[in-house]
Formats: C-alpha cells, sequence, structure tokens
C-alpha cells in the first residue's frame, strides 16, 4: 500500500523552511565519495591547505551548495536567506510586499462584502510578510555562525579571526563576519588569493600561475575539474579584471 504524504500547511512555511536532519550538514560536514572512493570534507579551507590529495579537499562551490541545501532544510524560512546567498547578494523583499485588492462590483452591498474580506486577507498577508522579513534578518546571524562552526576546518576558523583582529593593523578593508555573504566573500579570497594583504602583487602573479597550470587529475571526474577551473578563472577575473 502507498504511503501518502502531507503537504505542510499554515502561514505559507511549506515552501520555505523545513524542520527535520536527514543525511546532509551535521557538525562533521556534509561529505560525498570520488569516484575513486576517496571522501571529501564539505569545509572551506584555506589557500595551501594539504589533504592526501588536491582531490580531496573540496571546493567553495561545492560547500556554499551544501550550505544551502542545509539552510533550505532546517531554517524557518530559509529559501530566502538560501536564495541570498546563492546569488551572493539579499533579495528584495519589496518585491513580496502585499497589495491590498479592490472590489469592481457595482452593487455597494456585495461590494462592501469583497472589501472587508480583502481587508483580513489583507491583514494576513501583512503579517506573513513581517515575519518572513523578520527571519530573513534573524537568519543573517544565524548563517554566518553555522559557517563558521560546521562548514569551515579549524585552519580557516583561524585565518578568519587573524582577519577579524586585523582592523588593529590598519585594515580598512575589514568585512563584517556576522554577515553570511560578507564572510562567504572573505573565504573565497582566503581560499584562492596567497597573502593578498601583506603581497598583493605576488598574489596576482601566483593566481595567474594556478590558473595556466591547472590540470585535470586522473581520479578527478570531468564536472569537479569543470567546477574547479571555473573558479580560479573567477578568482583571476575577479583581481585583474
Amino acid at each position: 500500500m502507498e504511503e501518502k504524504t502531507k503537504k505542510m500547511s499554515g502561514r505559507g512555511r511549506n515552501q520555505y523552511s523545513g524542520r527535520g536532519r536527514g543525511h546532509r550538514g551535521g557538525r562533521g560536514g556534509f561529505q560525498r565519495r570520488n569516484n575513486d572512493n576517496r571522501q571529501i570534507e564539505m569545509k572551506f579551507h584555506p589557500y595551501g591547505a594539504s589533504g592526501s590529495s588536491r582531490s580531496t579537499l573540496a571546493t567553495f562551490a561545492q560547500v556554499k551548495e551544501a550550505l544551502i541545501l542545509k539552510i533550505e532544510k532546517d531554517y524557518e524560512w530559509g529559501k530566502d536567506i538560501a536564495d541570498s546567498i546563492q546569488q551572493m547578494s539579499y533579495i528584495d523583499m519589496n518585491r513580496f510586499l502585499p497589495i491590498k485588492a479592490e472590489s469592481n462590483e457595482t452593487d455597494s452591498k456585495l461590494k462592501k462584502q469583497q472589501n472587508e474580506s480583502y481587508v483580513m486577507i489583507f491583514k494576513e498577508e501583512i503579517k506573513i510578510y513581517s515575519e518572513r522579513k523578520t527571519m530573513l534578518e534573524k537568519n543573517k546571524s544565524s548563517a554566518a555562525a553555522l559557517i563558521k562552526s560546521n562548514y569551515c576546518t579549524i585552519t580557516m576558523r583561524n585565518k578568519l579571526k587573524e582577519e577579524d583582529e586585523s582592523v588593529d593593523d590598519g585594515n580598512k578593508n575589514k568585512k563584517n563576519q556576522k554577515d553570511p555573504i560578507e564572510l562567504l566573500k572573505l573565504i573565497s579570497e582566503l581560499m584562492h588569493q596567497p597573502g593578498k594583504l601583506k603581497y598583493p602583487y605576488a598574489s596576482v602573479t601566483e593566481t595567474i600561475a594556478n590558473f595556466v597550470n591547472y590540470k585535470q587529475l586522473d581520479t578527478e571526474r570531468l564536472t569537479e575539474y569543470a567546477t574547479k577551473f571555473k573558479e580560479k578563472r573567477n578568482i583571476l577575473k575577479s583581481q585583474i579584471g
């Protein structure tokens, strides 16, 4: 006998959030295996991090994808913050601002009844909209904390701490690490740009060399190689324009 699942209802949350905990995420990080059966740990790591081989290190895009899936699954109104992280800019909530409908009926009694109904619907929609905006702001700090605690290696967390304290050394470009998008931008830099702050020209030179000399490993799938290649290309473009 086929099991039937019920669609969640109530205040429009079912399409934006999830509450269960599956095999993705977890404190150990979401992991999968390469075609040679070696695990890839889904955590952000700084440039130069070593492993048993390069293919065991997750790319920025791979970890970001795992993070988005976790947020969509576990966060209330999680799709809003997940979509923002996906596009690396916050969604415009004004697009979802409810508009009160007005009756076009000519009969005054019927028009009054319809308008009263529209007012009730509008009030409920405004209530949901306000809750949605509030949750987006709340989920920003929560997502930033999740990134650091669950999706960064210990070495990466130490690097982030150093960056956070670098304002004392005159770093005027310090990023807000409580903002998940700003945090991810910083993480991307730390993953791909060696010695960015101290030796900017050496960083560009090494980034060019890494891009030009990058080759597909025998153990890498073509899709994995393409993902890493695109990341290196994007980092190079961001540095030289």
